[in-house]
């Protein structure tokens, strides 16, 4: 079981939750590439990244998913289409887990895409 370090912690209720949830990560450059894979470990089944822009030199450094093989490509593509998916087959985990990789602001999708209605903290 890929999530099985997360009993204890998190109960079968609440990693089943996670799974049917979905989180928008807007810009996955620094903080945002590193969010956007700790959502993934912990078992978001829906996680949309966004981003319009590429990696560049500057990022070697301080970015997670930047290497030389992806400079120039777009972050949100990198992120969300390589690193997730690699990420996901490693750990087994169920090919149902939908990952969206969008490049564009994330103002831009929410306008396009109509989304309406975000839960910031749940219902308790």
């Amino acid at each position: 079981m890929p999530l099985a370090r997360n009993l204890g912690l998190i109960s079968d209720q609440e990693q089943q939750q996670l799974a049917e949830s979905t989180v928008l990560v807007a810009g996955v450059g620094g903080v945002g590439g590193r969010v956007a894979e700790t959502l993934a470990r912990v078992g978001i089944g829906h996680l949309i990244v966004t981003d319009p822009d590429d990696f560049a030199v500057s990022n070697l450094n301080r970015q997670a998913g930047c290497t030389h093989d992806t400079i120039g490509r777009n972050k949100a593509m990198v992120i969300g289409h390589d690193q997730l998916a690699h990420m996901d087959a490693l750990a087994g985990r169920d090919a149902a887990l939908h990952r969206q990789a969008v490049d564009m602001r994330v103002t831009d999708f929410i306008r396009d895409h109509n989304v309406t209605g975000p839960d910031v903290f749940g219902q308790r």
